[in-house]
């Protein structure tokens, strides 16, 4: 089944629908997984033309992924991470590794793990509060693809709260 790409414009109802309590969208009722939230697998890959990928308009691009106060990035082919200014952290990555981002709202920190490790805690008193929100963000070099799992299906490494 062909979807169409998911816009800025198009995104609050999308999120709507999935969050709903009713009935599935019609373009997901034979995918629906009981006990899972969220769409399935979102793939981004230069072979695959632009099926899955959110179009955005030129105006509504900022800085980069890490750039500015509110963004924070783990850059594994560099081994840093950004927040503003950037510092070492965390492991290289290769080709097939699984990167995990963990928010923890109650103690305003992130942490990253790489192939279900622990990285440490990467930034702590991170904003939170009402009218707060994160959104997740990537920056691919080119022939670069990445698989995303944003709740449809059990995690590889799932981690346990106790662990962090």
């Amino acid at each position: 089944m062909r979807r169409s790409p998911l816009g800025f414009q198009d995104l609050g109802a999308h999120l709507e629908r999935l969050l709903s309590e009713g009935e599935p969208a019609e373009d997901n009722k034979d995918q629906v997984i009981e006990g899972r939230l969220g769409p399935q697998p979102v793939v981004l890959d230069h072979t695959s033309g632009f099926e899955g990928l959110l179009f955005v308009d030129d105006d509504l691009l900022g800085e980069g992924v890490g750039d500015t106060p509110d963004s924070y990035a783990y850059d594994g082919n560099r081994v840093r991470k950004w927040n503003v200014t950037t510092t070492n952290y965390g492991k290289s990555w290769a080709a097939g590794d699984i990167v995990s981002c963990l928010i923890d709202l109650d103690e305003g920190t992130i942490t990253f793990c790489l192939n279900g490790q622990s990285l440490g805690v990467a930034f702590t008193n991170i904003k939170m509060g009402p009218g707060v929100a994160y959104f997740p963000a990537i920056s691919l070099s080119f022939k670069e693809s990445v698989a995303f799992n944003f709740g449809s299906r059990p995690l590889r490494y799932p981690l346990l709260l106790t662990e962090m």
